[in-house]
């Protein structure tokens, strides 16, 4: 059952698959293969199918053409061309926060926040090509409108903790 979807420059669409956990393939020509996860749950890094993941559902590609995957255990991975897949911390974050607050400033004003996105938002994620959060996750997400004006954001732990995060900003249609 495909969790969500993507295409990447050339055409291939990548589907996460997440009764399988599995990232699978289909070619502009048609034909679909695992690119991605060994079919058993788990968070193991690896390349191709020796890796695993843990019910995936959000899929984005960056610039460089690295798939970078969201799945049900709050695990944030990057799959690059050749199906080499590493973990969040894998390159150069190593603490990710498991609980993110997200806070917009003003100056000093604090005037948006969010803690544990709403499932409602899900359309628009997908309309700016943003990773798509799973549901029930404790990510954290906002759609507003700012006039132009210089901004901050901060992300604490919304139970005290510490940790990275991976902001992501867009400007809608």
């Amino acid at each position: 059952m495909p969790f969500g979807l993507t295409i990447d420059g050339s055409g291939n669409v990548f589907v996460a698959d997440g009764v399988t956990s599995t990232i699978r393939r289909i070619t502009p020509a048609g034909e679909v293969t695992t690119f991605a996860g060994s079919g058993s749950s788990g968070n193991a890094d690896g390349t191709g199918i020796a890796a695993s993941f843990t019910q995936p559902a959000g899929l984005a590609f960056d610039a460089a053409g690295n798939l970078f995957v969201s799945d049900i255990s709050q695990t944030i991975r990057r799959v690059t061309p050749g199906a080499v897949v590493t973990t969040l911390a894998a390159f150069g974050v190593p603490r990710t926060l498991a609980d993110p607050k997200l806070e917009v400033y003003s100056g000093a004003s604090k005037i948006a926040e969010n803690d544990n996105w709403a499932a409602s938002l899900a359309p628009t994620f997908t309309s700016v090509g943003a990773f798509q959060l799973t549901a029930g996750s404790r990510d954290a997400a906002l759609v507003i409108t700012l006039p132009p004006g210089g901004y901050t954001v901060q992300v604490p732990g919304a139970d005290g903790g510490t940790g990275e995060a991976v902001v992501e900003l867009y400007e809608l249609p």
